[in-house]
C-alpha cells in the first residue's frame, strides 16, 4: 500500500511532465501550424468561435475603460 501511495503522485507527476515536454517541443519547434491560411478542424473551429466573442467584448470594455480613466495602469491593474 505504501508503494501505491508513493507511486501514484510520482506517476502522475511524470505524466504531467511528459505532456508539458511534448507541448513545449511542439510549440518551440514550430511544428504546429498557426497560420491563418491553415484550415481548422471542427474542434478548433468550435473553440475559436466559442472564445472569439467573449474575448472581443472584454477587449472593447478595456478600451472604453481606458478612455474614461485615461490611465493605462488603472486598466491593467483591474485585470
Amino acid at each position: 500500500m505504501k508503494r501505491f501511495i508513493l507511486g501514484l503522485p510520482m506517476g502522475s507527476g511524470a505524466v504531467v511532465a511528459l505532456a508539458a515536454g511534448v507541448w513545449l517541443t511542439i510549440a518551440c519547434t514550430g511544428f504546429y501550424n498557426v497560420a491563418a491560411t491553415d484550415p481548422h478542424s471542427d474542434t478548433k473551429r468550435w473553440t475559436i468561435e466559442k472564445t472569439r466573442l467573449p474575448a472581443a467584448v472584454r477587449k472593447i470594455s478595456l478600451i472604453s475603460e481606458l478612455g474614461r480613466n485615461h490611465s493605462v495602469r488603472a486598466v491593467i491593474t483591474s485585470l
